[in-house]
């Protein structure tokens, strides 16, 4: 599924941060432990957007609201 999602934000023209937890050696397990808590999901990927800064530049309720037409 991570390279569906890094395939995905390549055909939106995006540069995500991406985080090989299985490049890391030990400390990738120890991650993958710390974002279950955060998140309570194990399983990657997991994807993070900057919703505080879209919101500022005025970016996130156009966002919003294409992806609520979209769904419905």
């Amino acid at each position: 599924y991570s390279s569906e999602v890094k395939s995905l934000f390549k055909r939106l023209g995006t540069e995500p941060l991406v985080i090989e937890l299985d490049e890391l050696g030990a400390q990738g397990p120890q991650l993958q432990k710390v974002l279950e808590r955060l998140t309570g999901q194990y399983t990657v990927p997991n994807v993070f957007i900057e919703t505080v800064k879209l919101y500022h530049k005025g970016e996130l309720e156009p966002l919003l609201s294409e992806a609520t037409a979209k769904s419905s």
